[in-house]
């Protein structure tokens, strides 16, 4: 199954990249954000499922705890196309991932104000972070505020990497359960009512949701573009195949 952790807002949905996927949670419902594009692009070793830890009941978030966190989660933000694939686990196949990051990049300016919290992740080394920001946006003056959910695993050579993909059934209950922790729902709900307010400006409301039609739009033709030209270069190549043998 899918990663499950609390999302909210659109923001969230167009903006955050893949990451992990959207669930139920204690958060209002009309926080679920849309689904642009999921990525489920891998899952989690097997040697790593096999260390799996029980959930922290008594720890709290803590709050830009871990500077390694802090350094990959300000790298990601700032990251487009190639960048992103040293930071996460999405590689060349992930064509819509990797599409999504490029168009989603012309409407982005800058992501300010981030803090990350973190939690104590499943795996050893591993977190659970929660990113929240505000979005500076090419051609709207307000900020819009936002949180997005990360499994951050660690390498063989002790280095972080974003998940962006599937996990286990015993992994996805643990994200599950700290999500609906008292902690993470009041950050949650925090952000959402930022959020809103952010929403009450016409101008912000009619933005997002131009920008979200347009590069779903883009993101589906571009996709298209390459599907056609992949077919092209099949045919050309099986014709030149055919010509070979026909010469023998």
């Amino acid at each position: 199954g899918g990663i499950v952790l609390v999302c909210i807002g659109v923001v969230i949905g167009l903006l955050a990249g893949g990451g992990i996927k959207p669930a139920s949670s204690r958060a209002p419902e009309e926080s679920k954000p849309d689904t642009v594009m999921a990525s489920e692009t891998g899952t989690l070793q097997e040697s790593e499922e096999e260390t799996l830890q029980a959930p922290p009941e008594e720890v709290l978030l803590e709050v830009d705890a871990h500077p390694e966190v802090n350094t990959l989660m300000a790298q990601y933000y700032q990251a487009v196309t190639e960048r992103i694939k040293e930071l996460t686990d999405l590689t060349d196949n992930d064509e819509e991932a990797l599409t999504y990051y490029v168009k989603r990049s012309i409407y982005l300016e800058a992501y300010q104000d981030l803090k990350c919290y973190t939690k104590v992740g499943p795996i050893e080394g591993s977190y659970v972070v929660y990113v929240s920001y505000n979005v500076k946006f090419r051609e709207l003056e307000p900020l819009v505020p936002g949180v997005s959910p990360f499994l951050v695993c660690p390498r063989g050579d002790g280095s972080l990497y974003i998940h962006e993909g599937t996990v286990d059934e015993n992994v996805n209950e643990y994200l599950e359960e700290i999500s609906i922790q008292d902690d993470v729902v009041d950050l949650m709900n925090e952000i959402q009512v930022k959020y809103n307010n952010a929403l009450a400006d016409e101008t912000v409301n009619y933005y997002l949701a131009k920008m979200k039609e347009e590069v779903k739009v883009a993101v589906g033709e571009a996709l298209a573009e390459a599907k056609t030209e992949q077919a092209n270069e099949d045919e050309q190549q099986q014709a030149s195949n055919e010509s070979d043998q026909s010469g023998l």
